[in-house]
Formats: C-alpha cells, sequence, structure tokens
C-alpha cells in the first residue's frame, strides 16, 4: 500500500465526539490508501480554526491531506474518494456534508445555513465551495495558499480560502459521493450567535472579494424555501439566524469604519 493521504481532525473540548470521529476513520474502508490521521487541538493558546488548519501542513508529510471536525463522522469511503480525485489531477477537492440527526431542528437548520452558499456556486457553476468539515488539496496547495488567521475570532474563513485558491488558477472538483455526517452540539442560542460570528467573517470576505456586494435577493428567497420545507419551526430559525448573520455584518462594518477614520 504506497499511497498515502493524512486525515486532520480539528477538535476542542469534545472528547467524546472526537472518539465516535476516530472510530469512524479507523474503520473506514481505505480502498488501497494507507490513511494517517493527525488530531490538532484549535483550542490551545493563540490557535484558532484557521491557524489549526495551517500547521496542517507543518506536520504533514503526505502529498495529500484532508480535513473534517470532531463533531464529524465520516462514510467509510470518504477519504479514499477524495483522495481518488486528488490523485487524478486536482489541486483541492470538497465533498458533501449532511446534518446527522435529523430529528435535531436546530442542527438541520445550522446545516442549511452553512451548505447554503456552495449550493449557490453550484448552481450558478462558480468555484466550487463546502464547508470546511469535507475538503481536501494538495499539501503544497495548503503550503502556498495558507488559511487568513486574521479570521479566527470570525467566521468564512474557509470561503475565503477557496476564493483565493480559485483566483490563484487552482483546480477544484466538488465530489458528492464523499458524504461526512456532522453532530454540532448546538443550542438556539449558540446557533444564534454563532451566526452573528459568521456575519462578521462575511463582512470581511465580501469586503475583499466581492467588492461589498451581498448574495442576490433569489439566495436568501432559496435558502428560507429550502428551510420552511423542512418544517415551519427549521424555517423560523432559519430567519432569525438572517437576522444574527446581518447583525455580525453591520457590527464588523461599522467596527472597519472606526477603525479607517483613526488610521486616517
Amino acid at each position: 500500500m504506497n499511497r498515502a493521504v493524512s486525515v486532520v481532525v480539528i477538535t476542542r473540548d469534545r472528547p467524546v465526539a472526537l472518539r465516535r470521529c476516530l472510530a469512524a476513520l479507523e474503520a473506514s474502508d481505505q480502498e488501497g490508501w494507507r490513511i494517517d490521521v493527525h488530531v490538532i487541538d484549535d483550542g490551545a493558546e493563540d490557535v484558532g480554526l484557521p491557524a489549526a488548519r495551517n500547521l496542517a501542513a507543518e506536520r504533514v508529510s503526505t502529498p495529500f491531506v484532508l480535513f473534517t471536525d470532531d463533531d464529524c463522522v465520516p462514510e467509510p469511503s470518504w477519504a479514499a474518494r477524495l483522495a481518488d480525485e486528488l490523485e487524478s489531477g486536482v489541486d483541492a477537492v470538497g465533498g458533501l456534508t449532511v446534518n446527522g440527526n435529523p430529528a435535531d431542528v436546530v442542527a438541520e437548520a445550522a446545516q442549511l445555513v452553512a451548505n447554503a452558499p456552495a449550493k449557490a456556486g453550484y448552481a450558478n457553476r462558480a468555484s466550487v465551495f463546502v464547508p470546511a468539515s469535507n475538503f481536501g488539496c494538495r499539501i503544497d496547495v495548503l503550503r502556498a495558499i495558507p488559511f487568513d488567521e486574521s479570521y479566527t475570532d470570525r467566521g468564512a474563513e474557509d470561503r475565503d480560502w477557496f476564493e483565493r485558491v480559485g483566483h490563484a488558477g487552482y483546480r477544484v472538483r466538488y465530489v458528492c459521493e464523499a458524504v461526512v455526517r456532522h453532530f454540532p452540539e448546538l443550542s438556539v442560542a449558540s446557533f444564534l450567535a454563532k451566526s452573528a460570528r459568521y456575519g462578521r467573517g462575511t463582512y470581511r470576505f465580501r469586503a475583499q472579494h466581492r467588492d461589498g456586494r451581498l448574495e442576490t435577493a433569489r439566495f436568501y428567497l432559496d435558502l428560507m424555501r429550502r428551510s420552511v420545507r423542512e418544517g415551519p419551526l427549521t424555517g423560523l430559525l432559519v430567519g432569525a439566524s438572517q437576522i444574527a448573520t446581518a447583525t455580525g455584518y453591520v457590527a464588523e462594518a461599522l467596527l472597519s469604519e472606526g477603525e479607517r477614520r483613526r488610521s486616517t
């Protein structure tokens, strides 16, 4: 078994979830791949999600690296499917993340929101983006384009990374057969707080890459239609999350404007 791929699991204070994720990786169908697993704690001092992923560029010695999170359970063929695509010559890959507990309405709403930018990209044939719970790349791509650590206390660092990868001319491919099931531990309050944090990152992302332009009205209408189809409570939660995201967006815009004025 000469082909090797590294899997990096980002973790923070969730030992039970981490054991479940690692057990799924141990039981995976390797299909000719040697899978080297690395666990990186993003809760250590001076480490957040972007920095934790960047650490992989230092630790990994295989040509390909895959990423998931401790609250995810990869399906048996996940690593092999993504690694096969990277071996075929593409530079970065992303798979499908689904809610692992459909009975959890908050988790269902959170996954709909997280997947919405990816769905919009596929529909518009734009550059591929997937949430960072399910992606991979050649290790030299990560070394050439590290995650932007200024997003550490915000969200949207994965959108920024995929955007810069696409602008650099790297080839990105979506692999729908590579599935991870996501089991987030979210209350209504933590979901809305996460949405506000994501709004802050979204402002930074759009200021850097979209000249401040928001998504189209159709994007938000499609998201609400999908959420309402899942049930009225899911629709209510997604609607509330969009208000929280807008609140974070405006807060970050005001903060950025204040910093700009102080610097002039």
